[in-house]
């Protein structure tokens, strides 16, 4: 679904709260990425799912030792926004959702 910057500030708003960090890209579609505590991961994905706007889960990674995306919320935005989330996704080996997702 689309993802404009006031829905992106809600995401890293939520995100805060639970101690989560990522990715957010804006855009139609739009595409967040989240990292932290599987409960934690858990319990933010059902808020997300309850949201007005349609959003859907593609999956998760099992967790790593240490953290591999920024411990904030990130936006993502601009004529790069796209790449570097793909970036992002496949530096965690989440390339192979993101195309599934982009079909």
């Amino acid at each position: 679904p689309d993802m404009d910057a006031n829905d992106a500030n809600d995401v890293k708003t939520m995100a805060g709260k639970y101690n989560l960090g990522g990715y957010v890209k804006c855009g139609a579609p739009g595409f967040l990425v989240i990292e932290g505590l599987e409960f934690n991961c858990d319990i933010f994905m059902d808020n997300m799912e309850r949201q007005k706007k349609k959003y859907s889960k593609r999956g998760k990674v099992s967790e790593r030792s240490g953290r591999a995306f920024p411990m904030e919320m990130t936006l993502l935005e601009g004529g790069d926004a796209a790449e570097n989330f793909s970036k992002a996704c496949a530096s965690v080996g989440l390339a192979d959702k993101l195309q599934a997702a982009m079909r």
